[in-house]
């Protein structure tokens, strides 16, 4: 933790220095990436908020309650710092352009690979990269969040984690999302947002349970044939 906390604190002199900042995440992002990138562009607008900060990865409507990802021309990346969430090697990050950036921000919990940034602020142990800038959040008093950028934050740890159910979850994550949960987090809320699913993904998996066949050694399967998909 002292050592991350010397890590954050370059990183917070980063943010103070650039006055754009464009963060990046992987492609195909999960609850994480989301989380991870709409909680610290939230701390950053809501602490400083004369700086332009860009959210950049692919669009999930399902997470969009989180925030949507930002429309931004090459030439906004001119002088600008890049800060590249949950993504392990730089082929994974979805928007190459963080490549335009002056320097790249590396922050990620995945075992390490790739230390493409100019600064690489990995926490192997951590099961989540949205507890790292959680984390970060809260080493600093001076730092500030709104309720929906807590609740980016609580939904990253939420979904990858399992609702806390792996092995790597420990005291630090319960006791992080209980602070996001004291600044107004509503778990309800967010159990229905991702609860939500479309008609069509209900009748597939209604379909799925109906044709399902049993082996004698117990394996359960389904065919899913080129007509069945195009039904659906």
């Amino acid at each position: 933790l002292a050592e991350f906390k010397l890590l954050s604190i370059f990183q917070l002199e980063k943010i103070k220095e650039y006055n754009k900042i464009a963060i990046f995440g992987h492609r195909r992002p999960d609850g994480d990436c989301y989380g991870s990138l709409n909680g610290l562009k939230n701390i950053i607008l809501t602490t400083f908020p004369k700086k332009r900060v860009f959210c950049l990865t692919s669009h999930v409507e399902t997470l969009s309650f989180l925030g949507r990802m930002d429309d931004v021309s090459d030439d906004e990346f001119d002088g600008a710092l890049a800060i590249v969430c949950d993504t392990s090697t730089r082929e994974r990050v979805c928007d190459q352009r963080f490549k335009l950036c002056k320097e790249v921000i590396k922050v990620d919990h995945h075992i390490i690979i790739d230390n493409y940034g100019d600064y690489n602020i990995v926490d192997e142990d951590i099961p989540a990269t949205s507890l790292l800038v959680a984390r970060f959040f809260f080493s600093y008093p001076e730092l500030k969040i709104t309720e929906k950028g807590a609740t980016a934050l609580y939904t990253g740890i939420m979904t990858d984690t399992s609702n806390f159910r792996y092995r790597g979850v420990n005291l630090e994550t319960f006791v992080l999302a209980g602070k996001l949960m004291e600044l107004g987090v509503d778990v309800e809320y967010i159990d229905q947002q991702l609860s939500t699913e479309s008609l069509r993904s209900t009748k597939l998996k209604a379909y799925i349970y109906k044709t399902l066949e049993v082996t004698e050694n117990g394996v359960v399967y389904a065919k899913l044939t080129k007509r069945v998909i195009k039904r659906f």
